[in-house]
Protein backbone atom coordinates (compact mmCIF):
# COMPACT_ATOMS: atom_id res chain seq x y z
CA UNK A 1 0.00 0.00 0.00
CA UNK A 2 1.59 3.25 -0.95
CA UNK A 3 0.69 6.35 0.98
CA UNK A 4 1.87 9.09 -1.62
CA UNK A 5 2.01 11.65 1.31
CA UNK A 6 -1.43 10.81 3.14
CA UNK A 7 -2.28 9.27 5.46
CA UNK A 8 -2.67 5.34 5.40
CA UNK A 9 -3.73 3.00 8.03
CA UNK A 10 -0.88 1.26 10.45
CA UNK A 11 -1.09 -0.79 13.19
CA UNK A 12 -0.03 0.56 16.86
CA UNK A 13 2.27 -0.97 18.95
CA UNK A 14 3.19 -0.56 22.91
CA UNK A 15 7.00 -1.35 23.37
CA UNK A 16 6.05 -2.26 26.63
CA UNK A 17 3.73 -5.26 25.78
CA UNK A 18 6.30 -6.75 23.41
CA UNK A 19 8.60 -9.24 24.25
CA UNK A 20 11.98 -11.02 22.75
CA UNK A 21 11.17 -12.44 19.47
CA UNK A 22 8.05 -11.09 18.99
CA UNK A 23 8.12 -9.98 14.98
CA UNK A 24 6.15 -7.22 13.35
CA UNK A 25 5.33 -6.04 9.74
CA UNK A 26 5.16 -2.46 8.61
CA UNK A 27 3.09 -0.39 8.20
CA UNK A 28 3.18 -0.18 11.95
CA UNK A 29 4.32 1.89 14.72
CA UNK A 30 6.08 1.18 17.90
CA UNK A 31 5.60 3.85 20.79
CA UNK A 32 8.33 3.73 23.29
CA UNK A 33 9.00 5.13 26.71
CA UNK A 34 11.63 7.66 24.66
CA UNK A 35 10.84 7.18 21.07
CA UNK A 36 8.46 6.59 18.42
CA UNK A 37 9.91 4.04 15.85
CA UNK A 38 7.59 3.78 12.52
CA UNK A 39 7.85 0.78 10.35
CA UNK A 40 6.87 1.51 6.36
CA UNK A 41 5.00 -0.70 4.08
CA UNK A 42 8.50 -3.36 3.57
CA UNK A 43 9.94 -3.27 6.56
CA UNK A 44 9.75 -5.67 9.52
CA UNK A 45 11.06 -5.40 13.23
CA UNK A 46 11.96 -7.97 15.41
CA UNK A 47 12.41 -7.60 19.41
CA UNK A 48 15.74 -9.07 20.32
CA UNK A 49 16.59 -10.75 23.33
CA UNK A 50 18.01 -7.50 24.91
CA UNK A 51 14.72 -5.83 24.26
CA UNK A 52 16.38 -4.19 21.21
CA UNK A 53 13.97 -3.50 17.86
CA UNK A 54 16.11 -4.56 14.91
CA UNK A 55 14.20 -3.12 11.72
CA UNK A 56 15.38 -4.69 8.19
CA UNK A 57 13.63 -4.82 4.78
CA UNK A 58 11.69 -7.63 4.11
CA UNK A 59 13.84 -10.21 1.99
CA UNK A 60 17.06 -8.48 3.66
CA UNK A 61 20.01 -9.76 5.49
Amino acid sequence: MEAQGKLAPADIYNFDKLTPGNRLSGPAVIHTPITTIVLQQGQKAMMDEYRNIVVELEGGA
